[in-house]
């Protein structure tokens, strides 16, 4: 089987996953919730969406699997940037923010995990902070990244991309800011005065419905800059290649002298 091909590709295809899975995710818990009546059908909070059963349990699935293809896609860019140090800048840093931006990825995709895993109608408190870090998380990431697009700009990555990045992670910090102090604003005015008990079926007759729609799309346009903003790697990293190496235990079953040291052990490549 001729594998050329798909070598040419490189990590390319972690990218793809990312964008496939993210938008399988929403679309999945958007059609369910919706169809079941247990959301309204204008923009209500992504979380929302996955936050009764049974599409709670598709929901979690799939963010859980997109917060590893998240980590995935930080620790790839982690390594490249890594090889590239020494060629493109070799700064201190460089280094430290590359460290950092992989510590900070980590951070966000715990915190995507933790929104899949603790719904907000069941322990909301633990639900926010994992938004939290997941939302501010990527922002943060984002002008890390960018920073460093732009250190090793032209030779591996173009002007335009950075811009792109650069757009998307001022996109990020409006959107972060927006999501956040327009939710403070529409839950206060719900508490005065609110027709559903249930915030899923907050509408018009509810006090602080504007300001829940500009929180509502906004952490939407929010989710949607982060994720492309990942999704742009998809050609820096048909670069990247990574190959798995194999070696045999030099005393593997506890005994002595069962492998001479001094003998040179091949990998296997996987």
């Amino acid at each position: 089987m001729d594998l050329s091909c798909i070598k040419q590709q490189g990590m390319s295809f972690v990218s793809v996953c990312l964008a496939v899975v993210s938008l399988s995710t929403v679309i999945t818990s958007y059609a369910m919730s919706v169809s079941r009546g247990d959301v309204q059908s204008l923009f209500p909070y992504i979380s929302d969406t996955g936050g009764k059963p049974p599409e709670s349990c598709v929901f979690g699935q799939l963010l859980n699997t997109t917060a590893l293809l998240l980590f995935a896609s930080a620790w790839i860019r982690y390594k490249q940037m890594e090889d590239l140090d020494d060629d493109a800048t070799g700064s201190k840093k460089f280094r430290i923010c590359n460290l950092v931006s992989l510590i900070i990825a980590t951070v966000a995709a715990l915190g995507l995990s933790i929104v899949a895993n603790f719904q907000d109608v069941a322990v909301l408190t633990v639900h926010m902070i994992g938004a939290c870090c997941a939302f501010v998380g990527g922002v943060f990431y984002a002008g890390i990244q960018t920073w460093m697009s732009y250190k090793i700009c032209p030779n591996w990555t173009s002007y335009s991309v950075c811009r792109f990045r650069l757009f998307l992670t001022m996109s990020g910090i409006v959107f972060v800011l927006t999501t956040y102090l327009s939710e403070i604003v529409a839950s206060s005015k719900w508490k005065k005065h609110h027709v559903h008990n249930d915030t899923f079926q907050w509408n018009n007759e509810d006090g602080g419905y504007p300001a829940h729609l500009v929180s509502t799309f906004s952490e939407w346009f929010l989710a949607a800059t982060i994720l492309i903003f990942f999704i742009s790697y998809f050609s820096d990293f048909k670069k990247v290649v990574i190959e798995l190496e194999m070696r045999p235990n030099s005393d593997p079953l506890g005994m002595p002298n069962m492998i001479n040291e001094d003998d040179d052990l091949e990998p296997l490549r996987l």
